[in-house]
């Protein structure tokens, strides 16, 4: 689904919510401008100063933590970066492995983005995950 907002609208660009939920469990519950580190316009002018972006190009920007994926605490990331890279890669991967919050196949994932008072709604998402 495709929305185009009016000048009015893009205004409110800042109030949009996104809420991020696997299998019904809300994992991502975040304001545009209240709770992201660079707005996303800042975001693609520091992206377009050495990146070619062009119509329809999708821009990831990461997630905050408790989605899925998370950085180990300070003193496990200073030994690690003590250890050989490849050694370092694997013991990450195996405690994810063990993360209750890393997507398994089969999981359902559903993304909404509108504002609170459902003014603007740029629609939802769903989306099964499947091992290739």
């Amino acid at each position: 689904m495709l929305v185009l907002l009016d000048a009015d609208e893009l205004k409110r660009f800042g109030d949009l919510r996104l809420r991020l939920r696997v299998n019904g469990e809300l994992r991502q519950n975040a304001i545009v401008n209240g709770d992201m580190i660079y707005p996303p316009l800042q975001a693609l002018q520091a992206l377009a100063r050495f990146q070619r972006l062009d119509p329809g190009d999708l821009v990831l920007t990461g997630t905050p933590v408790g989605t899925a994926l998370s950085a180990p605490p300070k003193p496990i990331e200073i030994i690690g970066s003590l250890i050989p890279p490849a050694m370092k890669w694997k013991a990450f991967f195996n405690r994810q492995a063990k993360n209750p919050k890393y997507l398994r196949d089969g999981d359902i994932v559903e993304a909404a983005i509108a504002t609170d008072d459902g003014i603007i709604d740029l629609g939802s998402q769903r989306n099964v995950v499947r091992y290739a």
